[in-house]
């Protein structure tokens, strides 16, 4: 028995959850400065924006971005035609999530015992779930697209 996902449902979450975290990062380039601060960027972004420099933090942001929707766009593929090379990115965006999905509750919660609530706690637990379960997602994705590519 498997507990390992391969459900199209999976997929689809993956690829729709990808595709709106590239659109909220595009929504918050928009947004200004406040957006940033709200979605975790680092501090220094919405700094920058507010003295007027907005170039840095929208590059950035912009690659951000992009790499989301190429994911998207692999996991969209894996549930018709799948794209070159669909395994090996579909497995390192699960590896990537699941690392950062992982790794992101404790560091929040150490932080929170050093540092005390803050805002920003309860989004950032949420945020690393969230990315959890994208990992997942993309994990049945890899497990959907055949490995005679």
């Amino acid at each position: 028995m498997t507990y390992l996902p391969k459900s199209k449902a999976w997929v689809l979450y993956a690829a729709l959850g990808s595709a709106a975290g590239a659109l909220l990062h595009i929504a918050a380039i928009f947004a200004g400065p406040e957006w940033f601060d709200f979605l975790g960027a680092p501090p220094e972004y919405g700094q920058m924006m507010r003295g007027g420099n907005y170039v840095y933090p929208v590059v950035v942001t912009l690659l951000i971005a992009g790499t989301l929707a190429i994911w998207a766009a692999y996991a969209f593929s894996a549930l018709k035609k799948p794209l070159p090379y669909a395994r090996l990115i579909l497995g390192a965006v699960a590896a990537i999530f699941l690392m950062r999905g992982a790794l992101g509750i404790p560091i929040t919660l150490y932080l929170l015992t050093t540092t005390g609530p803050t805002a920003m706690t309860l989004f950032h637990i949420a945020a690393s779930v969230f990315v959890l379960t994208l990992g997942w997602g993309f994990i049945a994705a890899f497990r959907g697209v055949k490995t005679s590519e």
